[in-house]
């Protein structure tokens, strides 16, 4: 469930993780860490003692305490942190996050009558988001109260309820730029 090491570069490979069910890794770097590009499931990133260096589908990005990224299935990452860190990893099962966006975003009604409702476009922007106060106790709950995989996903849909919404609010935003290609939204919207 959740972890305290990070993985070694000999665990990376060109295809994407198939989880069997969420989990996290929690974790302190204790110098320099390097992990090579490969391809992600849905992924949470974030850092808390300094900022860390990431490229993100061939762009660099950086990670700093009160941000994080979400990224999607099928997302190229690498890590690079020059100075000891602590990271958190929250890997989301895909049928679990699907699942749980269709359950957000579509009534009581709807789910009972058809309960296999699409969850549309789950496309999360590349861009990174701030931890709001509620994301962050989300957080700690998910660190301190899960003793079962049951407790860990209960978490994980309360941090994901908080997430869509700001991810709604984000998405938003980005339409308002007139450019057709969403990297290039992404892109504006970062800077």
């Amino acid at each position: 469930m959740i972890s305290t090491t990070l993985p070694y570069d000999q665990s990376a490979n060109d295809e994407v993780p198939n989880l069997a069910s969420n989990s996290a890794i929690y974790a302190h770097s204790s110098g320099k860490y390097y992990f090579p590009k490969h391809k992600t499931p849905y992924l949470f990133v974030t850092n808390y003692f300094d900022e860390a260096n990431y490229r993100l589908n061939d762009r660099p990005i950086s990670i700093t305490k009160g941000s994080f990224y979400f990224l999607n299935s099928r997302d190229e990452l690498e890590m690079r942190f020059n100075q000891p860190n602590r990271t958190l990893l929250i890997f989301f099962e895909e049928d679990f996050l699907k699942s749980s966006f269709s359950a957000l975003e579509n009534s009581d009604k709807e789910l009972l009558e058809n309960p296999k409702i699409d969850s549309g476009d789950l496309r999360i922007p590349a861009v990174p988001f701030n931890i709001s106060k509620t994301i962050g106790l989300q957080i700690e709950k998910l660190l301190s109260d899960t003793e079962t995989q049951e407790d860990f996903d209960s978490q994980l849909f309360l941090l994901l309820t908080e997430f869509a919404q700001l991810n709604n609010d984000t998405r938003s935003k980005l339409k308002r730029f007139e450019v057709a290609k969403r990297s290039t939204q992404e892109e504006l919207y970062r800077k």
